[in-house]
């Protein structure tokens, strides 16, 4: 069994309907309906930002501990480094 799949299993229906519906409210704006990101997000804007990274296993969040995922959707990305916002505070401990 894969990691993907025992994540897959070890999660209810309802959890999955609800990330669903807060990656859709929150998410899809910068990485996509499907999680692809931006095409090109290896490379920094014209402002030395990069761009929002693919969420489908094929980028580097996959190597990140729970903990720093964690952190970077709650404070943000460094402001030198991206543009993701900080959802402290918008997006509850549950979501």
């Amino acid at each position: 069994m894969t990691r993907h799949s025992f994540l897959l299993f070890s999660l209810t229906i309802l959890q999955i309907e609800r990330g669903e519906r807060i990656y859709t409210t929150h998410c899809v704006g910068c990485h996509g309906p499907d999680g692809a990101g931006t095409p090109d997000w290896r490379k920094p804007n014209l402002d030395g930002k990069y761009p929002p990274p693919p969420l489908d296993g094929t980028a580097h969040a996959w190597h990140h501990s729970t903990d720093v995922l964690k952190k970077t959707i709650l404070k943000g990305t460094p402001p030198e480094m991206g543009s993701m916002p900080a959802w402290e505070g918008k997006l509850t401990e549950q979501q």
